[in-house]
């Protein structure tokens, strides 16, 4: 994730080419948002504020925008919904994120869960395993934990 927003920062060629066309997202950042859709429909409901929050954390974390953020949530969410469990998202960021990177995404999933002003059993449940499946310690999580709580605080 950082990589990828550091090359699009750094990379000339990327800056001169500008395009129409919707941004072609990267596996790894689908398979994250997918998490972040997952996070968010374990109460129930995919609720505006949840909703509103995953947008500004792709635009926040992946450095996309407008229609380029709102093509990545769709195609994570059709992916989400079709997935039996979080194992293959996680499998497929593993592969392609360093131990920072995972512990941000830990993060931007707490601050998804937070987003409705309520943590569910099923919430946190997901996020023990993901953050097991991410190779993240409990200590690291939480952690991650407490800066989403202060980061949703303070919106």
């Amino acid at each position: 994730m950082l990589k990828r927003v550091k090359s699009l920062l750094f990379n000339s060629a990327d800056k001169t080419q500008a395009t129409n066309e919707p941004l072609k997202a990267e596996e790894s950042d689908i398979a994250a948002c997918a998490l972040m859709v997952e996070a968010a429909l374990q109460d129930g409901v995919l609720d505006a504020s949840e909703r509103e929050t995953i947008l500004r954390l792709i635009e926040k974390g992946f450095g996309v925008t407008g229609v380029d953020a709102e093509a990545l949530l769709e195609e994570a969410s059709e992916r989400a919904s079709k997935a039996v469990d979080s194992f293959g998202f996680t499998r497929i960021v593993m592969k392609h994120y360093d131990h920072e990177e995972r512990v941000k995404l830990v993060e931007m999933l707490w601050q998804v869960i937070f987003a409705d002003g309520e943590v569910h059993d099923y919430e946190a449940s997901l996020m023990r395993r993901v953050a097991g499946l991410l190779h993240i310690p409990d200590r690291e999580n939480g952690l991650a934990r407490n800066r989403a709580a202060a980061e949703t605080d303070s919106l």
